[in-house]
């Protein structure tokens, strides 16, 4: 690929002249350059190369995108059917709703760089479906929120490098498509880490689709949270991770937080999923009441039981299970299968291996 200057040279040339035919292959190039190298949404690079983001323009620009999505720039990890295949039979033996098994090679890599791209590929796909349905409401008429697709995020450091992925390599929805919803799961966020709060994310996949977006303030407004705790619980997908805080390892989000407010986590507690601790079986793990006052502030509407009714209305969870160490979310990882928490899990191989071996699956 070429270096940032490099790109940046190429696209200062390509806006001193006219831009290139829209239906050439030099169009398309600048325009997947402009997405991949930038991380501009459709209507930005519109106003990059036309300097206006007109109907013409900016659909001549995601006619582009199309034609690039798929073979230009674009990173794509090597699934591991086999290890996909392996999980399916222990984790859904017997089992009507199955849960899907995304598996990525990472052992080369060493990071959870092919996660994160896998992931996305997914939430790029369920966004795909919900997003192309069509219209059900009047054109020019406010659309009711009953109407619109719900998408929830969770925040923290995996969820943040998916839609870091997704941004670079967008589906390219339908001019028809349904307004999408991304909403927020909690309020939660630290200063120095505000890039990895669930508020920042919706709000930068809202951009990347140019939907419309509910973040949640930490407020006390009870119609807010009313409203919010609503549309969490008729989300169509929850995107979120797992957090881990086990056998000394305390990198997750919620243990961060917890850590911040004076509190220590509770020994039996290998994780969490979007701030609901578990232990290793995958039962709830209760805080003290003074911590439990804190993080109801901070993850108002979210709770296990959320997850079990998005599961049991037909819609999806999905858990990205990232990380540079696989080890640390062995735990949690198995935490969650065991009590079906998710719909769709996206792990690496070696993370696999390991699930598998605690399960009893040898080679």
């Amino acid at each position: 690929m070429v270096n940032e200057r490099t790109s940046r040279t190429r696209m200062a040339r390509e806006k001193a002249n006219e831009p290139p035919d829209a239906q050439s292959e030099k169009f398309a190039f600048l325009v997947a350059t402009y997405a991949w190298q930038e991380g501009l949404t459709a209507n930005k690079i519109a106003r990059e190369i036309f300097q206006d983001s007109s109907p013409l323009h900016l659909m001549q620009v995601k006619r582009a995108l199309g034609r690039a999505h798929g073979t230009m720039l674009k990173l794509k990890p090597p699934v591991v059917p086999d290890l996909e295949t392996r999980l399916d039979k222990v984790v859904n033996a017997d089992i009507k709703d199955k849960m899907r098994f995304y598996v990525v090679d990472d052992r080369y890599v060493g990071s959870g760089i092919p996660v994160y791209v896998k992931a996305a590929e997914v939430v790029g796909g369920y966004i795909l479906e919900f997003g192309n349905k069509e219209k059900t409401y009047i054109p020019g008429k406010q659309k009711p929120a009953e109407d619109s697709v719900l998408i929830c995020n969770a925040g923290g450091r995996t969820v943040a490098e998916t839609v870091k992925a997704l941004s670079r390599n967008p589906p390219i929805l339908k001019d028809s498509a349904n307004d999408l919803l991304f909403v927020a799961a909690n309020t939660a966020y630290r200063p120095t880490e505000f890039q990895l709060s669930a508020n920042f994310l919706s709000v930068t996949m809202a951009e990347v689709f140019n939907s419309a977006h509910l973040a949640l303030p930490m407020q006390e407004d009870k119609k807010l949270a009313d409203d919010h705790k609503e549309l969490v619980a008729r989300t169509s997908l929850f995107v979120c991770s797992a957090g881990s805080c086990h056998a000394g390892d305390e990198s997750g989000l919620m243990s961060k937080y917890l850590k911040d407010y004076g509190c220590k986590v509770p020994k039996n507690a290998v994780g969490d999923i979007a701030f609901n601790l578990l232990d290793e079986n995958g039962h709830v793990v209760k805080l003290a009441e003074k911590p439990m006052r804190f993080m109801r502030k901070i993850n108002p509407s979210v709770d296990i039981e959320t997850f079990r009714e998005i599961v049991r209305m037909g819609n999806r969870v999905l858990l990205i299970l990232g990380s540079d160490d696989p080890g640390t979310k062995k735990s949690i990882g198995l935490a969650v299968l065991r009590q079906r928490y998710a719909t769709d899990v996206v792990l690496g191989a070696r993370l696999a291996k390991l699930l598998l071996e605690e399960l009893g699956v040898t080679e």
